[in-house]
């Protein structure tokens, strides 16, 4: 394997021995507080499908599709549960589930969906294969293909958070892009993703900083634009869903301020693969990604990072126990830091044995030329 893949290459002895450190600590304390076994959501569990939100968002659908209006069907269908209904963040804003409603039948979201996630896959390939190892493009392929496997069923098509967890993951594909021709579609996936889920908030503000940032006035424009569109969106929603409510609805006790830390994080990165694996193997796998994460050197690093970091941060707040499908908005994404985690131990070892540093530079001293040469210090 190569060496100089990460940032981690050109660190000393002693930073790299305190980067491991660090990352091994960490991986004992999420191995323990990690649940004692995997906790699959009702809604993915055929035998307790009728009890999770599964059940819920399909009458709905087809209470909708039947010809009702959304708020009525969506009303009737958590009251009928005894869900809470008292606050705007218990009533899912109307554009997810009245589209999939009004499909002429559900194979048109699968579809769809599925055609996202095709997309979204696609663009991650291309990303990885433009390093220096193409088996680690495949692998962080296969790696992505696991949170995003349920987009290929029918229960898929009912969670917003796979919808727009692969539109987030399209957007970061599409930035990644070389032709400027993409940039359009990464704005366009963002605030898509926006509408359909709100969740997705995280990742459009991560879209307007690097694009102030890097002054790009017209993408801030665009982005601004769009987050001023979802404000009157969903201003309406609010407004619509507080003249419905009756003095009979069920109240949220607990509120969404849960501070679950590492523990929620845990349960809600374990998707796809992970679902089937040991939980153990979730609390190794989500800070060796963050590690790949914050020692890439792609282009496309720095709005991965910060996505994945605006998700833990925020998720380690916010969010019930109930909510572990959440994971589904970042986990595509997470994959990019999961491959890479593995280059960057190798980095972090190999920057400890050798002595420190100085192995990138000794590995490929072109670059340093011909950039002095052009003018560049």
């Amino acid at each position: 394997m190569q060496s100089g893949l990460t940032r981690y290459a050109c660190l000393t002895r002693q930073q790299a021995a305190l980067v491991l450190a660090a990352l091994f600590l960490f991986i004992a304390y999420a191995v323990a507080v990690a649940p004692p076994q995997t906790l699959i959501p009702k809604s993915y569990d055929p035998k307790k499908a009728d009890q999770g939100d599964l059940a819920l968002y399909r009458k709905i659908v087809a209470r909708v599709h039947a010809g009702e209006g959304y708020y009525s069907a969506l009303g009737g269908v958590l009251r009928a549960a005894r869900r809470p209904t008292t606050s705007v963040a218990n009533w899912r804003s109307p554009l997810h589930l009245t589209a999939v409603a009004l499909l002429p039948d559900l194979v048109w979201a699968q579809v769809i969906l599925g055609g996202l996630a095709v997309l979204a896959l696609i663009l991650a390939f291309n990303i990885m294969a433009e390093g220096e190892l193409a088996a680690l493009a495949i692998l962080q392929t296969m790696l992505m293909f696991g949170p995003l496997l349920v987009c290929f069923t029918q229960v898929g098509v009912f969670f917003a958070e796979n919808w727009a967890g692969t539109l987030i993951a399209v957007s970061v594909g599409a930035y990644a892009t070389k032709s400027a021709k993409w940039r359009p579609v990464g704005i366009g996936a963002a605030l898509l993703a926006l509408f359909v889920r709100e969740l997705a908030l995280p990742y459009v503000l991560v879209c307007g900083l690097l694009a102030w940032r890097e002054k790009r006035q017209r993408e801030v424009l665009a982005l601004g634009l769009g987050l001023v569109a979802y404000a009157a969106y969903f201003g309406a929603h609010a407004l619509k869903v507080y003249s419905v409510i009756l003095p009979t609805d069920v109240t949220n006790p607990a509120g969404w301020m849960q501070f679950g830390g590492v523990g929620f994080l845990l349960h809600a990165t374990c998707v796809g693969w992970l679902m089937v694996l040991p939980p153990w193997m979730t609390a190794v796998y989500l800070p060796v990604s963050v590690l790949g994460l914050a020692g890439w050197t792609h282009a496309i690093a720095r709005r991965v990072l910060l996505t994945v970091l605006a998700y833990l941060a925020a998720f380690s707040v916010v969010g019930h126990s109930v909510n572990l499908y959440w994971g589904a908005l970042y986990a595509p994404v997470l994959s990019f830091g999961a491959a890479l985690g593995i280059v960057a131990l190798y980095d972090l070892i190999r920057t400890v044995l050798s002595g420190g540093r100085g192995v990138a530079e000794q590995a490929d001293p072109a670059p340093q030329a011909a950039g002095t040469a052009a003018g560049f210090p």
